[in-house]
Formats: C-alpha cells, structure tokens, sequence
C-alpha cells in the first residue's frame, strides 16, 4: 500500500513538472510578447513607424498562437506602409525644393491615402510638380532629337507621360519624333542596303581583277597569256580576220589545241586538269581575237 500512495505521489509531481515545463515558457513568451506589442503601440502613436514595425516583427516572432496576432499583423503591415510613405514624402518635398522634379513627381506618386497626413499634401506638390517636369521632359527629348537620336527621345517622352498619359504636348512631340525616328531608320537600312551592294560589287571587281587574263610575252607573230581557268571541259575559240595568211597554233601549255592556216573562226574543246593559271600561247601573224567558252 506504501509502495502504491509513493507511486501515486511520485507520478503526481513528474505531471507537475511536465506541466510547468510547457507552460511556463509559454507564460513567458506571452508576457514578452504583450510587453512588445504595447511597445510597439506607442511607437506606432508617435509616428515612430520603423521601430513601431521592428518591434511588431520582434512579436510575431515568439510565437503565432496568441490572440492578438492577426491585429499585430495589421498594425505591422499599417507601420511598414506608413513608414515607406513619409520616406517617399520627405524624398519628394527635398527633390521638389532642389528643384528636381524628375525625383519628386516619382517620390510623391509614391504616397498612398493611407497616410492621411501627407497625402493631400504630397498631391498638391505633384500636380505643381507634373507640368515642371514636362518642360524638363521636352528639353531633354529635344536635346536628344536634335543629335538625331530619336530613340532616346521616345523613351524621354514616355517617362513624362507615366504620371500625365493626356498631355497633348507631349503626345504630340511623341508623334513627330516616332516619324522622325521611322525616317532615320528607313534612311540607314538603305544605306546599309547600298552599302553592302557597293561591297559585293567591289568584292566582284576585286576577285575579276584577281582572275584577270594577263599577257606575259607580246610580238608581232608570237604572245603569250597567263591565264586562270576552273577544271572541266572548255571551248576555245579563235577569230582570225585578216592580214595575209599564215599558220595558226594555239597551245594551252604544252597541249596543241589549235593548228589551222589563213583566216577563219577556229574552235576546240580542251580538258583543264585542274583550277589553276596556265600558259596560252598564240602563233600567228594575222589579226585575231580568242576566248574560252
């Protein structure tokens, strides 16, 4: 019966202490976790938003059962938005002031109605902002029109209609650049097209030049040709029109392709070995004139 009263006794406190073990850490991390939020209330009160918002991020990370979770992630989400938003704002109002107002159209567009004290503020200072931007704007696409670097100004043209999409001004400017620009564009593909037509036509000339017939040895009954011919069967013909007749010889290098007398048109086939420059000598005394077919 002892043995049993101490058994109970000793499973009590084992319960006990189990009990003690999961609870008390959760005691805890709720008190920290409401020590946190109040916090981070006041901070959210004071317009302190970043630390409002690390504070709420310290909560949240304790645990996410406690009750006041889901309004903690409302509170945090409000204090990373308000806190986004006064950045923005106080960019804008510098940029505004500085004069530049590329900067502060883009900042005050940022700040959304959620920040209920800087908002009607931030678009007062925007619409006053907009139309200073768009003189910018037109300067800077002129400057660029003008070195003819109408692609440049497009995109010019199109930041400043973002934030105002209905000025005709800059609508119609965008008009006139997009033709200029389709003109510039038509005028150097076509001289490109003829750019590259006078390089194949120089290449032609070029390789023509390089192929060309040259005449090593000249005389009055006896010259000589050096000449480049492609392998396969060719057509050599000889037009011998006047002057008193005489022999006729052709050779090819050492090939006899021709051996006629007087005058006449005189033709024979002859197997080039080979691409290749080769020797094409005439003997004749009349006037003639050849060539391979």
């Amino acid at each position: 019966m002892k043995n049993k009263k101490q058994e109970k006794i000793l499973l009590t406190v084992l319960f006990l202490v189990l009990i003690a073990i999961i609870v008390i850490p959760t005691l805890n991390n709720e008190l920290k976790f409401s020590k946190l939020v109040k916090e981070a209330n006041v901070c959210f009160d004071s317009k302190n938003y970043k630390q409002a918002s690390e504070l709420y991020d310290d909560a949240l990370s304790l645990s996410p059962i406690f009750k006041d979770t889901e309004s903690v992630r409302t509170k945090l989400s409000k204090a990373k938005i308000l806190n986004e938003s006064i950045d923005n704002f106080n960019k804008g109002m510098n940029s505004y002031k500085n004069k530049n107002y590329e900067s502060a159209v883009y900042f005050l567009n940022k700040v959304p109605k959620e920040d209920t004290e800087n908002y009607n503020e931030a678009i007062k200072k925007l619409k006053e902002s907009i139309p200073l931007y768009n003189n910018q704007i037109i300067e800077k696409a002129n400057k660029a029109a003008a070195n003819n670097d109408f692609y440049k100004a497009l995109i010019v043209i199109d930041e400043g209609l973002k934030y105002d999409n209905n000025n005709k001004q800059l609508i119609n400017l965008k008009n006139k650049y997009e033709k200029q620009n389709s003109d510039l564009e038509t005028a150097k593909m076509e001289a490109k097209a003829k750019a590259e037509e006078a390089k194949k036509e120089a290449e032609a000339r070029a390789e023509a030049e390089k192929y060309k017939t040259k005449k090593i040895t000249s005389s009055d009954n006896y010259n000589v040709w050096r000449v480049y011919l492609k392998e396969g069967e060719k057509t050599f013909k000889i037009n011998v029109k006047d002057g008193e007749e005489d022999n006729v010889i052709v050779k090819l290098g050492d090939h006899i392709v021709i051996n006629e007398i007087g005058m006449g048109t005189y033709a024979n086939s002859v197997e080039v070995p080979s691409d290749g420059w080769y020797n094409l000598s005439v003997e004749c005394s009349m006037g003639y004139s050849w060539n391979f077919e």
